[in-house]
């Protein structure tokens, strides 16, 4: 299994982020970035207690990965743009 997918993930947001700043929607932006910052809250104070060390891993991933897809899925509904397919691979 190839670990590129998860390592672009990052690089991606941020690219995502721009294009939403670029076309003039910083508010939906910062929604999503709002969604985020409350699911990392709510993240950090459950799963650390019952599951210790990983759940303290878990929570920011989580996190990261639903901002990523809630910016991805707002690109794709406004724009039409397809960044990746399902296997992690350029559109075609």
């Amino acid at each position: 299994m190839s670990e590129a997918p998860l390592a672009t993930v990052p690089v991606f947001k941020t690219l995502q982020h721009n294009l939403l700043n670029m076309m003039g929607l910083q508010r939906t932006c910062a929604a999503i970035y709002a969604t985020a910052f409350a699911c990392s809250l709510v993240l950090c104070f459950a799963p650390i207690p019952v599951w210790g060390v990983i759940g303290a891993a878990l929570a920011p991933t989580v996190c990261i990965v639903l901002e990523s897809v809630m910016i991805y899925l707002t690109i794709r509904r406004k724009f039409g743009i397809r960044a990746l397919n399902s296997f992690g691979e350029p559109a075609a």
